[in-house]
């Protein structure tokens, strides 16, 4: 009983029903229009068709997001020409649009692309450079070296990791995440940061609301800022409809000083790290930079954090300086045994920028680091799933792609199945053990036209899988917050990280291997396995997906 009253009187439940009730308002209001003349039903299937071929003849937008709006205009032309014209257009509030346009032009300003660093990536290998010139012009986010990199493959150590790196922070913490609940991980985050803010730290705290609705209070936003911990809610939802709310920050972003950098699928609630157990073993990764490419991390958190605020703020007190000394002793090169790569350590000059002092810090040099940002705003190019696209077209060798939800679009597709015609080795590892079991019907609706051309399919048997990892030919990797899916690509705020020539790529394929061993491979025939009626609802889903 206490949990009936728990749902029914939550903010996600009371929005939810709010927001049902404003749809079938509209419904009724179709309804009797309807009924009321059939001029006006004639009229409305003759807009819908002038509307469909409208939208079919744009310039912007994959075919995939375009047929599901056809398809519903026509099936329901009065209703659907309204929610067309109403909501479409929502995807990105222009009060938003301008706050994203200024902060974008903060950070162009600070910014400045490597040329050196692209020379000397263009020498080292050209479809890596290629890949990189591509994501700094469609996010202003260049490459850096002087880097690095530590990869965690499971949830357990990246916060192991984050808490003795947070314990050791002078000057500021930013803090962005999707979900946030209560629990051993976030709570002795939490204790951690506020001993920092009493110690005259400063602390950011940003949280998606669609994903802590249900975890954390609607005033959470004061309670932190009693113990002087800065906080912003990311896009709040109220009960309007809206398609805006569709545009969630699904970030996962760490920065400490400046200089340390955490990202990957991890979000701060218990089940990542395996103290709660929601379904079997829970499977993620992330990633550490340590290093010059932090500063992308910081610019990306600061431009979320005035997106709901409409505020500017100077950005350079939070981007230390960090002078490379030329290193006079002799040092001995690691070799990876996998490649034949090495690598070298060079030394960090003592260097006080607004009380910074980073001397004594040793990076590795020949790797190559490129963190960047995605968002709702790309309407001509899909940055978030062309990396993927240019990852899969460049690879000669293997492409290994992790991923919790697999809902490929036509160009995403083309470019798995050609690189398998290409008799490059593609594995593809998803959950055993679904979140959303909608979505897991959806996923595995893609395996049969997958599996026909050659690729590989694994499903994680011990539980969910939700790294967000692509590794390719020993030499190139990208990990971060974005999934394989149209929700990533088309509405939500998310972030990668390009690592090129790193030790850490190799620990990448390692751990897909590992992973691969604990899965279950999918064979061809599986399909005969899946009853009609499920086959025919998740063929509507492919349908709605797109349109949410």
């Amino acid at each position: 009983m206490r949990f009936v009253k728990r749902v029914l009187f939550s903010r996600s439940f009371m929005t939810a029903l709010l927001i049902i009730i404003q749809l079938l308002f509209y419904a009724l209001i179709t309804n009797v229009l309807m009924e009321y003349s059939n001029t006006i039903l004639i009229v409305s299937y003759i807009l819908s068709g002038i509307l469909a071929i409208y939208i079919l003849g744009l310039k912007n937008g994959s075919l995939d997001v375009k047929l599901p709006w056809v398809l519903f205009i026509l099936i329901f032309p009065v209703f659907g020409i309204m929610f067309y014209f109403f909501f479409r257009n929502q995807r990105v509030r222009k009060k938003v649009r301008k706050n994203i346009e200024a902060q974008a032009y903060s950070t162009k300003k600070i910014i400045h692309n490597q040329d050196e660093i692209f020379e000397k990536l263009k020498e080292s290998n050209k479809s890596v450079y290629n890949q990189a010139s591509y994501i700094y012009k469609m996010t202003n986010m260049p490459i850096y070296q002087n880097t690095k990199t530590t990869y965690f493959e499971f949830g357990e150590k990246y916060y192991e990791r984050l808490v003795e790196e947070l314990k050791k922070a002078q000057k500021f913490i930013f803090i962005e995440y999707f979900i946030i609940r209560p629990g051993k991980m976030y709570n002795s985050i939490l204790h951690i940061l506020k001993e920092k803010a009493a110690s005259g730290v400063e602390v950011r705290i940003l949280y998606d609301d669609f994903g802590c609705i249900n975890s954390l209070p609607a005033k959470y936003k004061k309670h932190l800022e009693k113990y002087g911990i800065k906080c912003e809610v990311f896009n709040p939802i109220y009960p309007i409809t809206t398609l805006a709310h569709n545009n969630r920050d699904h970030r996962k972003i760490v920065v400490i000083d400046g200089i340390v950098g955490f990202t990957g699928g991890i979000n701060l609630s218990d089940e990542y790290i395996n103290e709660a157990s929601r379904f079997g073993i829970w499977k993620d990764t992330g990633v550490m930079l340590r290093g010059d490419a932090v500063k992308s991390f910081t610019l990306l958190f600061l431009e979320s954090w005035h997106i709901y605020r409409d505020s500017q703020e100077d950005y350079s007190p939070y981007l230390p300086k960090i002078e490379i000394l030329p290193d006079t002793k002799k040092i001995k090169k690691k070799k990876i045994k996998d490649k034949k790569t090495s690598y070298s350590n060079i030394s960090i000059a003592p260097t006080a920028v607004g009380n910074f002092d980073y001397a004594g810090k040793q990076f590795i040099s020949k790797a190559f680091i490129q963190p960047y940002g995605t968002s709702p705003m790309e309407t001509e190019e899909i940055v978030a799933r062309n990396v993927f696209v240019n990852v899969l077209n460049a690879a000669t060798n293997y492409v290994y792609i992790t991923t919790p939800y697999l809902i490929l679009d036509t160009e995403l597709e083309e470019a798995i199945i050609n690189a398998a015609k290409r008799s490059v080795d593609v594995r593809i590892i998803t959950p055993g053990i679904p979140d959303k079991k909608y979505v897991y019907a959806v996923t595995r609706s893609e395996y049969l036209n997958l599996l026909k051309y050659g690729v590989s399919i694994y499903e994680y048997t011990p539980g969910f899988i939700h790294a967000k990892n692509v590794v390719s030919d020993d030499i190139v990797a990208i990990i971060g917050s974005i999934n394989f899916d149209n929700r990533s690509f088309y509405h939500s705020y998310e972030n990668g990280v390009l690592i090129y020539n790193s030790r850490s790529v190799i620990e990448m394929r390692k751990d897909f291997i590992k992973t691969q061993n604990f899965s279950e491979k999918i064979m061809p025939n599986y399909i005969d396995k899946i009853p009609i009626l499920l086959r025919i609802k998740t063929g509507l889903f492919r349908l709605l997906i797109p349109l949410l």
